[in-house]
Order: C-alpha cells, then sequence, then structure tokens
C-alpha cells in the first residue's frame, strides 16, 4: 500500500510539472482556475494509462502474422506465450496503477468546483 501511495505521489507531481510546463510554453493552453489544473492532470495520468492498460481485452489477430510464426519456429525453447502473458499483466497493472493515480486529481476538480 506504501508503494502505490509513493507511485501516486510521484505520478501526480510529473504530471502537475507536465501541465504546468505545458501552460507557460504553449498559449493556447493556458490555464486560468485551479480546477483546469486538475482537469488536465487527470486527463495526462489517464491518458497515460489508456495506453498502457488494456482492459482485459486481448488483440484478435496477435499470433497471425507470419513473421510472427516464422520468430516463434526460430525460438522453439523460449516459452513465448508466458512472455506475452507476463508483458500483458505488466501493462494491466501499470495501466490500473495510473489510473488510480488520477482519482485524487478527479476528485479534488469536483471539490472545487462545487465550493
Amino acid at each position: 500500500m506504501l508503494r502505490l501511495i509513493k507511485f501516486m505521489l510521484v505520478a501526480n507531481i510529473i504530471a502537475i510539472l507536465s501541465v504546468w510546463l505545458l501552460s507557460q510554453l504553449i498559449v493556447q493552453f493556458s490555464i486560468n482556475h485551479p480546477t483546469d489544473y486538475l482537469f488536465y492532470i487527470c486527463i495526462v495520468l489517464w491518458g497515460i494509462a489508456g495506453l498502457t492498460w488494456d482492459g482485459g481485452k486481448k488483440s484478435k489477430n496477435y499470433d497471425l502474422d507470419r513473421a510472427e510464426r516464422k520468430i516463434q519456429s526460430m525460438v522453439s525453447g523460449y516459452d513465448v506465450k508466458a512472455d506475452k502473458h507476463q508483458q500483458y499483466r505488466e501493462n494491466y497493472h501499470f495501466g490500473l496503477k495510473m489510473f488510480i493515480s488520477g482519482l485524487p486529481s478527479l476528485l479534488g476538480c469536483i471539490i472545487v468546483s462545487l465550493l
């Protein structure tokens, strides 16, 4: 649990710095309200989560590539399926942590907008 909190803290700090830097460098990205900062931080974190977190869907044509089949036959002693499963689990875990990291900024955005 402590590792998740540390990860959330670091991810939010990086997201805060990136949103602040973009707001300083790009005129169209200027931010006027604190809710905008919190919303953009949430979008950054959830955007990264969306890129990595597959959400349980497996690609249907992942092993149908001709080159993929040729490579699998060349490395017969290597367990390709186990490696793909491990990579899938790591991506799912990282994406879930990024999604959880975006929840405090979304909650803060909602609370600040209601006040």
